[in-house]
């Protein structure tokens, strides 16, 4: 078995040589015209994958984009609606604030005047006593 070890060949490691230099290209998201782009990768198979990788990524942004705009438009509507009812709800509040407020003043206004023709009657029998006591008096004086 040791001498099997020593037959098997080892591995060679191999480098290659480098390949010509190609310019390096700044690759966006947002570049141009899909042409233009090709014409800048080398022609394989992955620069086939990069632009279907891209263009896959600018129709997700796309679609998140549209996703945020509905729902950014839905909450505005939303805050709105329920800004109106809020609005809606405080003026109800105070009209029917108002009501009892009135309805309250003139029960108020209606004991305040019986309450002075009371004290108007009141005061005009309380004159007549005492005229009558004083009358009653001079009566009794004179006698």
């Amino acid at each position: 078995m040791e001498g099997r070890k020593d037959e098997t060949p080892r591995p060679v490691v191999t480098f290659f040589q480098p390949r010509s230099s190609q310019e390096l290209v700044l690759f966006s998201l947002f570049a141009g015209h899909d042409a233009a782009v090709r014409k800048f990768l080398p022609k394989s198979h992955v620069s086939n994958v990069i632009i279907r990788d891209n263009t896959s990524v600018q129709r997700l942004q796309e679609i998140k984009l549209r996703h945020l705009d509905n729902s950014q438009r839905k909450n505005v509507s939303y805050y709105e609606q329920v800004k109106k009812k809020f609005v809606h709800d405080q003026q109800n509040k105070m009209n029917r604030w108002k009501k009892q407020y009135n309805r309250y003043q003139r029960m108020l206004e209606e004991i305040d005047q019986r309450a002075i023709q009371g004290a108007i009657s009141n005061n005009a029998v309380l004159t007549a006593q005492k005229s009558s006591v004083h009358e009653q008096r001079s009566i009794l004086k004179k006698k």
